[in-house]
């Protein structure tokens, strides 16, 4: 709002984003009403997402695999670890796949596609982490 207020909102970069994933967990029955509660706020202010489902970390294996095949946060941790020798939840890899940033933004894209217009909440797996990197990297050219 102060953005606007002084004149400095330009539409072309300024955005707010949310950045989230769905979690999965049987001992959570309500996790997909508090995923789609979090898509439908964000939507509700003008706020863009970036959702991961099942987790943030298929971002991440995007970077090292295609994944097609519904998976959930324990085996995606299982096959980072399987690629980068050492994986647990929270350890920064960004250079260690930084390397094959194109190759998960399509990646991520295929994923999209094939889950075609499946909900989110039931789109697993899919990212939209991609979106949000593509502008962020167009903005810093």
């Amino acid at each position: 709002d102060s953005l606007v207020a002084d004149g400095s909102y330009n539409s072309d970069i300024d955005a707010t984003w949310a950045v989230f994933d769905r979690d999965i967990d049987i001992k959570k029955p309500n996790d997909k009403e508090t995923f789609n509660e979090a898509l439908a706020l964000a939507q509700r202010n003008n706020i863009q997402v970036a959702y991961s489902n099942d987790s943030f970390e298929i971002w991440f294996l995007l970077h090292l695999q295609p994944v097609s095949t519904e998976m959930h946060r324990d085996a995606i941790c299982e096959k980072l670890k399987t690629h980068l020798g050492t994986y647990k939840h929270g350890d920064d890899i960004f250079e260690l796949i930084d390397g094959n940033y194109s190759e998960a933004v399509k990646r991520a894209n295929q994923a999209l596609k094939a889950v075609g217009s499946t909900h989110p909440v039931d789109a697993n797996p899919s990212t939209t982490v991609h979106i949000l990197t593509e502008k962020l990297r167009k903005n810093m050219d």
